[in-house]
């Protein structure tokens, strides 16, 4: 990913995948853009342009914070916490990792993310299972040239 953003062509990075759901009120499926990426460097904004042009694809696109975590939060007390404090109404591995190297090498850096399927985001009230983590890796990131 670094040597594609080092490159002259690169005009932009995106990340993409499934997310967690922090906000109840968000049913499964719910298609996000981000409007930023809460990073513990601080949030990094998107492209405004970009973020409007992925909403269109989308009328159940809702525009929002999300939060990159290092590590698939479990616990429904921390996926509260974590909603009350940051704002994010969904949480990913991925992002803040994207927006990051992204905002370093100067590209525009929308996420689009994807709410889990039921059983991941049934776990908003509940401990998630034993096996999500290991579900919820899915890689991400890529440069659009």
């Amino acid at each position: 990913m670094e040597r594609a953003l080092r490159d002259p062509r690169c005009r932009g990075a995106i990340s993409f995948g499934i997310a967690g759901g922090l906000d109840h009120s968000l049913p499964t499926g719910t298609h996000l853009v981000a409007s930023e990426i809460v990073t513990p460097h601080g949030p990094v904004p998107t492209d405004g342009r970009w973020s409007q042009r992925l909403m269109e694809t989308s009328k159940r696109s809702r525009h929002a914070r999300i939060l990159g975590a290092d590590h698939v939060i479990i616990e429904p007390e921390e996926k509260r916490d974590l909603f009350e404090s940051t704002g994010a109404v969904a949480v990913d591995t991925e992002s803040h990792i994207t927006a990051l190297m992204a905002r370093t090498a100067g590209c525009l850096s929308p996420a689009c993310e994807l709410l889990p399927t039921r059983r991941i985001a049934a776990c908003l009230k509940r401990r998630c299972p034993a096996s999500t983590p290991t579900a919820a890796r899915i890689p991400s990131g890529s440069c659009v040239r």
